[in-house]
C-alpha cells in the first residue's frame, strides 16, 4: 500500500514538472537558442518573396522596395499592374537591375474587370476578383521558382517586428487576463531585435517555425498610421533623404481597434503548401483557410504587424477609387493613441539601407520618386 502511494505521488511530481518544462521551453526558448548572428544576406541564404498588385503607385514603389529589401529582405517580387493603371513601374524597377532583387512585372495580365465598374459594389466585387487571381498566379510562378515566405501586402503597407513595448501591457491584461503576460509571447517579443539590426525578418521566422510557433501561413495584424507628421524620431530628425512614409508618419490607431486597422495581411510559406492548394484562395485576408489564422488577430499575441499608412489627403486622393474621398480620409488622417511616436523604431531602417547598398547616393538613386 505504501509502495502504491509513494509510486502515484512521484508519478504526479514528474507529470507537474514535464509540464512545467514544457511551458518554460517556449517561454525561454528565445533566451536559450540565440537568434543566427546578424550577417549580410546572400543568394544561399533565407529570404522573402512579395505578390504586389499596384495602381498608379509609383510614388509609394522606390520606398516599399528598399525598406522590405533591408527588414525582410525582399529578394523576389512579382509586380501586376492594374488594367486601370496610367503609371508605368519599369523605370523604378530598373534601378534595381545591379542588386540581388528580382523582379517579374506583369502588365495588361487581367482584361476582365474593364467593364462595369462605374459603381462602388462592382469596383468592389472586381477588386476581389483581380486579387484571388492575382495571388494564385503569383503564388503559382514564386512556388514554381523556389521561393518559400511570401508576403501578400500593398505598397502602403510596411512589416513591423512587433517588439515588446509598456504601452502594450494593458491590451495583453484586457485580452487574456492578468496572469497572461507571462506567455509565450510575451517573452519572445521581449527579445525580437531592432529593424535597424541586421537580423531580418526571415531569420526570426525561420526560428519561430522551428519551435512549432508559426505554421505555413501567419497572418499579421495592421496598424492605422495617420497625417499626422512628427520629425523627432531620431533618423528621421537627421535625413536629408526624400519624404519617405517611415520617416514622416508615427501616430497611429489604437492597437486592435478593428474599426479603424480593419483585417489582417499573410505571410505564406509557399514550400509548405501544395501545388492542389494554389488554384482556391478565398480573399487577400484569409487566402487559404486551411492553413492561414483568421483574419482578425490580437494584437499582443503578434509577433510581427503592418504599419499601414494613410498618407496625404493630397496621396490619399489621387489614386481613382469612390470610397476614397475627404470624409474617409478625415476620419483615419488625425488617429492618436498617446503612445510614445518613435517607440516602434521603423524609421531606424534607413542607416542599415545605406549601409546595404553602399553608399548614400546609392540609396538615394534607388528611393528616387518619393
Amino acid at each position: 500500500m505504501v509502495r502504491r502511494a509513494w509510486f502515484r505521488w512521484v508519478t504526479f511530481l514528474w507529470l507537474i514538472g514535464t509540464a512545467v518544462v514544457h511551458q518554460l521551453y517556449y517561454a525561454l526558448y528565445i533566451e536559450l537558442v540565440p537568434l543566427p548572428p546578424a550577417q549580410e544576406p546572400s543568394d544561399d541564404e533565407p529570404s522573402f518573396a512579395a505578390c504586389l498588385l499596384i495602381k498608379d503607385d509609383n510614388d509609394l514603389l522606390p520606398e516599399w522596395l528598399a525598406y522590405h529589401y533591408t527588414v525582410l529582405p525582399l529578394r523576389r517580387v512579382v509586380i501586376a499592374v492594374d488594367p486601370h493603371s496610367v503609371q508605368d513601374p519599369e523605370p523604378i524597377l530598373q534601378r534595381w537591375r545591379q542588386t540581388p532583387l528580382q523582379y517579374t512585372l506583369w502588365q495588361n495580365w487581367d482584361d476582365s474587370s474593364r467593364q462595369n465598374e462605374d459603381k462602388q459594389e462592382q469596383h468592389h466585387h472586381a477588386l476581389v476578383h483581380r486579387q484571388n487571381e492575382f495571388i494564385q498566379k503569383c503564388s503559382e510562378h514564386l512556388k514554381q521558382k523556389g521561393a518559400q515566405w511570401t508576403a501578400l501586402i500593398d505598397t502602403d503597407e510596411y512589416v513591423i517586428p512587433n517588439r515588446w513595448s509598456l504601452s502594450d501591457e494593458q491590451l495583453i491584461i484586457d485580452g487574456h487576463g492578468p496572469h497572461a503576460i507571462q506567455n509565450v509571447s510575451w517573452h519572445i517579443r521581449q527579445h525580437l531585435p531592432p529593424i535597424g539590426d541586421a537580423t531580418t525578418v526571415v531569420d526570426i521566422l525561420t526560428k519561430l517555425q522551428s519551435a512549432g510557433l508559426v505554421g505555413s501561413c501567419y497572418t499579421l495584424p495592421r496598424l492605422l498610421v495617420g497625417a499626422l507628421e512628427n520629425r523627432t524620431c531620431d533618423s528621421a530628425s537627421r535625413t536629408t533623404f526624400p519624404q519617405l512614409s517611415t520617416l514622416r508618419y508615427f501616430q497611429h490607431a489604437v492597437k486592435g481597434d478593428f474599426r479603424l486597422n480593419k483585417f489582417g495581411k499573410v505571410f505564406m510559406d509557399l514550400s509548405q503548401l501544395s501545388w492542389s492548394t494554389l488554384p482556391s484562395p478565398r480573399n487577400i485576408h484569409r487566402p487559404y483557410k486551411e492553413y492561414c489564422g483568421p483574419g482578425v488577430v490580437h494584437f499582443p499575441d503578434a509577433f510581427f504587424y503592418l504599419n499601414h499608412y494613410l498618407g496625404s489627403w493630397e496621396r490619399y486622393s489621387a489614386r481613382s477609387d469612390p470610397r476614397r474621398n475627404r470624409e474617409e480620409w478625415e476620419k483615419r488622417a488625425f488617429v492618436d493613441d498617446g503612445s510614445p511616436a518613435c517607440e516602434s523604431g521603423v524609421s531606424e531602417w534607413l542607416p542599415r539601407f545605406v549601409e546595404m547598398v553602399g553608399s548614400a547616393a546609392r540609396a538615394r538613386y534607388l528611393l528616387e520618386g518619393t
